[in-house]
């Protein structure tokens, strides 16, 4: 668990080495931001907790309650994309609150810092474009449609060599209809909010000059191992096409 407090005076490579260079830590080891301190995360004892520090740990490992927001960040992971060129690092963000820990936000960062906080909604995308293994949501007025790990997938690529292309495929079920939109208009409605958060969420890691995704973005030169300075994106792309395959056993329709 790394203080925000921590992060302000001190680089991740300099937070990390001593871990990373621990064979047996750097395999089990899970990394967190902790808010606003560590200390205040670890020194919160949930009434429900038998062994010190098991609900932190399920919740970091993602083995208990899932929650979509969340990030996890495996240490050897965070140390790959520490040295990798085009890989950077994604930690999240562990918020104390009475008797226990809320967990929705994450940080995208460079090589030394965070430079990205992005929460709720925006936390939930950008952690289902990079590991595409939980549940996706999106709610129209009063509508809900859920698509489940497996019935969603993404296609990220690097276009021209400077444009992010997203394509996002989505099958998914009507949770909730008290509006009573027929199945074209959800869809239509479903298509447009995921890709105008999705175009937010590009647009803003774009401009931090970050990659998160593992883009082949550096450049070498030819016949040579010189790298040379990094592509910049100059545009983003997303196409989303959502799919409706099960209205549910339930519709409630409003009186007119």
């Amino acid at each position: 668990m790394i203080g925000e407090d921590a992060l302000s005076n001190r680089t991740l490579g300099e937070l990390f080495d001593g871990f990373l260079r621990r064979e047996e830590i750097k395999v089990t080891a899970f990394v967190a931001v902790g808010r606003p301190s560590a200390r205040d995360v670890l020194e919160i004892k949930p009434p429900d907790e038998r062994i010190p520090g098991s609900n932190l740990l399920s919740l970091l490992e993602r083995t208990g309650e899932d929650n979509p927001a969340l990030y996890p960040a495996e240490l050897f992971d965070v140390g790959r994309r520490l040295l990798e060129p085009d890989f950077d690092p994604v930690l999240p963000v562990v918020t104390v609150e009475e008797q226990g820990y809320r967990v929705d936000s994450l940080y995208v960062c460079d090589k030394t810092r965070p430079r990205l906080e992005l929460r709720g909604e925006e936390a939930v995308l950008l952690n289902a474009l990079l590991r595409e293994r939980i549940p996706l949501s999106v709610r129209v007025n009063g509508a809900l449609l859920v698509s489940p790990p497996g019935r969603w997938r993404t296609e990220l690529r690097l276009e021209d060599g400077t444009t992010l292309h997203l394509r996002l495929r989505v099958d998914a079920a009507v949770e909730e209809n008290s509006d009573g939109l027929p199945k074209s208009e959800l869809e239509a409605h479903a298509a447009r909010t995921l890709a105008e958060t999705a175009q937010t969420i590009l647009q803003k890691v774009e401009r931090e000059g970050l990659n998160p995704y593992g883009l082949p973005l550096s450049q070498t030169a030819p016949s040579s191992n010189v790298a040379k300075a990094p592509r910049r994106l100059r545009d983003v792309r997303v196409e989303v096409f959502v799919r409706i395959v099960d209205r549910g056993s339930l519709e409630v329709h409003t009186n007119r």
